[in-house]
């Protein structure tokens, strides 16, 4: 599994439907579990689960997967990889040694995947919330369907999904034309795809206090997840965003801040950087650090209002990663009284 954004959610995913099926599945890769150490502790497991980042794709010379997606395709990492090109032919070493009977799964609704398709020598199948497709996965006007050959069967609504948001009925389809070449039927993937609790750090709530949702998103670590996580939502949202800046155009975001952001909380590097692109989109706070940030969130925020922390830029400027920064956050939120 690789992509943009979407990868541990899917992965994650995709490991908790082969389980429900049956079958013994090893999570791991970029999850937080090398893969090295995987194959050590379980080598035969009847699935290795994989989420692969395009640093780990670079020296990827042997890798072939009996089953590859690639989710999505928008501007990260191109001070590594140069331009989008670059990056796009880092994701695509994913299936660059498959063999025939190999699968690949590809995202037709994502403009910068649709040159992956006829790259590979294993078999394509494709997932949309926008047309039929011929082989893979779709969903429309709420029905989803799994198509073989142009043998379209239905197989379960979208509401009937345990994650909410459009990303999340992308990161489904996927998982359904993956786990299909598992041979998982219709039963267990109805069953995986309505029961997943989801993962940390990604569109989380941490609690609801006097009518407030606090979520964290500490995993938005550019302009794109940041996308998702508002139209996400359908409420007032009040924004702790900031971090260290990814050098993309944040101000391409600024109708959305304005109209999905009740109030914008900034912190971290990319403080200023961020008010010039979403000056005028709502009022801003300058709050330095988080522990500031979670204060001015509770003097500010009201019955029915949702406290999203999602940075849309990297941590390393105050933390270790991602993950520490969710837990901060998560740790000064259940602390309010």
């Amino acid at each position: 599994m690789t992509g943009s954004n979407g990868k541990t959610t899917t992965t994650e995913w995709l490991g908790h439907v082969l389980a429900g099926a049956g079958l013994r599945v090893s999570v791991a890769g970029n999850v937080g579990y090398p893969f090295c150490l995987a194959v050590i502790d379980n080598p035969y497991p009847d699935w290795f689960v994989l989420e692969i980042s395009s640093y780990q794709l670079e020296t990827a010379d042997t890798f072939r997967p009996a089953g590859a997606a690639v989710l999505n395709l928008t501007p990260d990492h191109l001070q590594r990889h140069g331009d989008m090109e670059g990056y796009r032919n880092a994701k695509a070493r994913i299936f660059a040694n498959q063999h025939s009977e190999d699968l690949v799964v590809l995202n037709s609704d994502d403009p910068e995947s649709l040159p992956l398709l006829g790259r590979t020598a294993g078999l394509e199948s494709l997932f949309s919330l926008k047309r039929e497709v011929r082989n893979g996965a779709d969903c429309l006007e709420g029905t989803i369907t799994i198509a073989n050959e142009g043998v379209r069967t239905p197989l379960m609504n979208s509401s009937a999904l345990s994650l909410r948001g459009r990303h999340n009925l992308e990161n489904a389809l996927a998982v359904i034309c993956l786990a299909g070449k598992a041979g998982v039927g219709a039963g267990a993937l109805e069953g995986g795809l309505s029961n997943f609790g989801g993962v940390p750090h990604r569109i989380e709530t941490v609690r609801v206090l006097d009518g407030v949702t606090w979520v964290n998103d500490s995993k938005s670590t550019n302009q794109d997840s940041l996308k998702v996580a508002l139209e996400s939502f359908d409420k007032p949202v009040i924004l702790i965003a900031g971090g260290l800046s990814k050098k993309t155009p944040y101000a391409v975001l600024h109708d959305l801040v304005s109209r999905r952001v009740r109030e914008i909380i900034l912190i971290g590097d990319a403080t200023e950087e961020l008010a010039l692109a979403w000056d005028g989109a709502a009022p801003m706070h300058r709050a330095g650090d988080m522990k500031g940030a979670v204060s001015i969130a509770r003097s500010i925020a009201g019955q029915g209002d949702i406290v999203l922390l999602s940075p849309a830029c990297a941590s390393f400027d105050q933390y270790e990663n991602f993950e520490r920064r969710g837990e901060h956050f998560r740790a000064l939120v259940e602390a309010l009284k």
